[in-house]
């Protein structure tokens, strides 16, 4: 899907419109503070190779900092990315985030250790974080972004409740 073909979508016109209410750009400014530029971070994007949702999302992404004056740089986080998607990244202006394998391997152990945990199956601390987030979802208003962003959020946290 092409980026003129995204920017003219409904999707799109609604995910501005979401972006532009007063909870959610206020929830934005918060974060900014005195900056004048937040960086935006995208992480586990896929393979933009292989397949359309990571396309579609980068494209938003680059749509989004197109828009608004106050996205700054955008970086990308994507362990399976091979050389030449990180490089076609590079020449879109983005910076590809590398990973220490040691951390990877830390993340991975944590992983393994608490799957069968009742930690993982307990909602106690997912709740407990619920007071000092705010979440907005995505509106996803077309099946042809259905797929990218079913399920996508906004994730606002707060030290104070």
């Amino acid at each position: 899907m092409c980026m003129k073909k995204l920017e003219n979508s409904s999707f799109y016109h609604v995910l501005l419109e979401q972006v532009q209410t007063p909870h959610i750009l206020e929830a934005f400014l918060r974060v900014l503070g005195p900056e004048s530029k937040m960086q935006m971070v995208v992480y586990g994007i896929g393979s933009i190779e292989s397949y359309e949702p990571p396309r579609l999302q980068l494209n938003t992404a680059m749509l989004l900092k197109r828009k608004f004056s106050w996205i700054g740089d955008i970086e990308v986080f994507e362990p399976i990315l091979s050389a030449t998607e990180s490089r076609v990244l590079e020449n879109l202006g983005c910076s590809v985030l590398s990973v220490n394998e040691q951390d990877f391997g830390t993340y991975e152990y944590h992983v393994s250790e608490f799957r069968s945990s009742t930690i993982v199956d307990s909602l106690r601390h997912i709740l407990a974080v619920r007071k000092f987030t705010h979440e907005f979802a995505i509106n996803t208003v077309s099946d042809d972004y259905f797929g990218a962003f079913h399920d996508t959020s906004w994730h606002f946290s707060s030290l104070v409740a």
